[in-house]
């Protein structure tokens, strides 16, 4: 920096009168300054560098993502890797020495500070604390097999009034060269980082201490409850209290060991799946086939039990080992069975909130991931336990009830065959069997919903034939389930249903009729979303970002994701948010739960994102620059707008 000042002191275009204050300032600023650089290569704590390669194995012509995470030391700040004129200091650089890796663009980083210095007119831009910097190499012709990379980080370490001398710290990793042709979707070096913990920042939370962390784990808990897959646990969980399942155990205790099921469930799944394949593995495991068919023969086999079609039963062997329990699931055994269940269950809605918890235990002591974990089911435990007390309760007067209690039994017990076909579904959408489509399982639940209002007519006709009788709540229940079965039934025409209704069925496989819609309403259909030119593939999408200098729009969604319709029919449809899609994104959707290429796309968007949320919205700029990401649900158009709008504003500023 000095020999910059003193070039723009000697220079002819600078007037005496405008260089006699820098040269002041020279004067004044020299002999401290010499000084100061003099002590600094011992005082100053060296930065520390951690590398990584993504991927870590790859073929000749794909492109890999060298990131260095540099550790800055307190009160000392690292430069940017962008050059920032004559007078600021050299920008810190990655050095790879090694052949055989072609750069792909300039490095990148995240987002450093800005500082502005009115008297010098020069703005600096620098990190302090964590900062991520990277650059992405082509993969040149090479033999095949394990190669050793070697580089260095040059760089310069500064405080207000001290820096070091540039200095280059090396580093060394590794790269696995695989035999075979390039995969396209590999050839596309995305200039993306994952986000740095700061103000704000999930890492932060987890960062400033343990009851922040747990605070977070609570918070998730609570919004874990309000996604749909939840509903259908509940007529599960009702008529579980409400049969013979309690062994001699009183409601509160049987309560109590239901809720902490769950708690043990949630936390040992998470955190197995977590050690032994990573975060990631958490929603392929709620998206796994194998595991939606299971569930749909648990829902199966619950519903011939209420119906009284079977009785589960156990080994004698294993039956004297449990302390008395009898034939059926009953006692402590039948509470473990339901709470692993239902952790299963949910697992299809909970796992975002479950993954992106485990990232941030990451960054803490080995405890951070158990404790966070307990909180997070417990909270999420805790209204099902309420739920549990209240049929307990109700469980004691079926000696006195008379029929009505087999009547709701057997209405729960058609209600779980329809809850069943809805697990069989999701294994057909990753599968693409093409079997259990939209209209037909629609069509199933429409005749579940004539079975239910046949149940109640035929309850009503056969033992409550007298005025009474009509009285009762039963003709208002057969009605309701007689409209719940047109309405079901009108949706297979194809027609446009409810967003709620919408969100648990698959994809429709072609356009959907609009079901009122108008010209002034402030939606479009959902056949219009749906015929928006959405492309599967991300290297053709930037290609065309390229030719067309719009951004790109990238969806990673899933067919049994339910938050994901949601999305699509609640927000994707408001007139201003696909105008917005229409008009000003090259749009890209991307399956990561099945299809021909649903591995490769979770991976693209756990190595390149850090997230395994789903739905997950990525806005890329067309020189393949993360402008905006966003996890999740957005509830209202206004603010998915808000998403999406800077985006559109930096792509046109470019």
């Amino acid at each position: 920096m000095m020999r910059s000042l003193s070039r723009r002191l000697l220079s002819p275009h600078m007037s005496p009168w405008r260089s006699l204050p820098w040269l002041m300032l020279l004067i004044a600023t020299a002999a401290p300054l010499s000084s100061a650089l003099a002590q600094s290569v011992d005082d100053a704590p060296p930065a520390r560098f951690d590398v990584s390669l993504v991927p870590s194995s790859a073929r000749e012509g794909e492109v890999v993502r060298l990131t260095v995470r540099a550790a800055v030391p307190p009160g000392w700040h690292l430069y940017s890797v962008r050059p920032q004129g004559d007078l600021a200091p050299p920008p810190t650089r990655v050095r790879l020495d090694t052949p055989g890796l072609a750069p792909d663009g300039d490095a990148f980083e995240s987002s450093p500070q800005v500082h502005r210095f009115p008297d010098l007119d020069l703005s600096l831009a620098w990190h302090e604390g964590t900062a991520l910097l990277a650059r992405n190499y082509i993969v040149q012709a090479g033999a095949a097999g394990r190669r050793e990379l070697n580089g260095a980080v040059l760089h310069q370490l500064c405080t207000e009034t001290t820096c070091t001398p540039p200095r280059a710290t090396p580093f060394s990793t590794s790269l696995r060269i695989e035999p075979g042709p390039p995969r396209p979707e590999r050839q596309v070096g995305l200039r993306v980082l994952p986000p740095v913990a700061g103000a704000g920042s999930l890492g932060a939370l987890a960062s400033d201490g343990l009851w922040r962390f747990l605070l977070l784990a609570a918070g998730f808990g609570l919004l874990a409850l309000l996604t749909p897959c939840v509903f259908p646990m509940i007529p599960v969980t009702v008529s579980f209290f409400m049969g013979e399942h309690r062994g001699s155990w009183r409601p509160v205790g049987t309560a109590l060991a239901f809720g902490g099921g769950i708690v043990a469930a949630f936390t040992g799944a998470g955190l197995l799946m977590a050690v032994l394949l990573g975060v990631s593995s958490v929603n392929r495991f709620a998206a796994s086939p194998w595991l939606n068919l299971a569930l749909a023969g648990f829902f199966v086999v619950f519903a011939l039990a209420l119906l009284g079609a079977l009785a589960p039963a156990l080994p004698p062997g294993l039956v004297q080992r449990l302390h008395g329990a009898d034939a059926r699931l009953s006692g402590p055994l039948g509470l473990v069975v339901m709470g692993v269940a239902f952790t299963a269950t949910a697992f299809t809605c909970t796992a975002p909130f479950v993954g992106t918890l485990l990232v941030a235990a990451a960054q803490g002591a080995v405890l951070w991931p158990v404790l966070g974990m307990a909180v997070f089911s417990g909270v999420f435990a805790l209204p099902f336990v309420l739920l549990a007390m209240f049929p307990s309760a109700l469980a004691r007067l079926r000696g006195r009830s008379g029929p009505w209690m087999v009547e709701v039994k057997t209405v729960l017990g058609i209600v779980e065959l329809g809850a069943a076909l809805k697990f069989v579904s999701n294994a057909d959408q990753v599968w693409q069997w093409g079997i259990f489509t939209r209209e037909v399982l629609l069509v199933l639940w429409a005749l579940v919903a004539l079975a239910v209002a046949t149940v109640l007519l035929w309850s009503m006709l056969r033992r409550h034939a007298g005025p009474r009788g009509w009285l009762s709540p039963r003709p208002a229940l057969v009605l309701a389930a007689l409209a719940v079965a047109v309405y079901l039934g009108y949706g297979a025409r194809p027609r446009e249903l409810s967003n709620l209704v919408e969100s648990y069925l698959p994809p429709s496989g072609t356009p959907l009729a609009a079901a009122g819609t108008s010209p002034l309403d402030d939606h479009v259909p959902i056949g219009a979303v749906q015929g928006l030119p959405w492309r599967d593939s991300l290297p053709a999408a930037l290609a065309e970002a390229r030719a067309t200098g719009r951004p790109v729009f990238v969806d990673f969604t899933g067919y049994t994701c339910i938050n994901c319709r949601w999305m699509e029919h609640a927000i994707f449809t408001d007139r201003a948010v696909y105008e917005a899609l229409r008009d000003r994104f090259v749009l890209v959707r991307l399956y990561t739960d099945g299809g021909p290429e649903g591995a490769e796309n979770q991976q693209l968007q756990a190595e390149s994102f850090a997230s395994v949320a789903l739905p997950f919205y990525v806005i890329l700029s067309p020189t393949r620059t993360l402008l905006a990401r966003q996890a999740g649900v957005v509830r209202t158009g206004a603010a998915f707008l808000a998403f999406l709008r800077p985006a559109v504003s930096a792509t046109a500023a470019l």
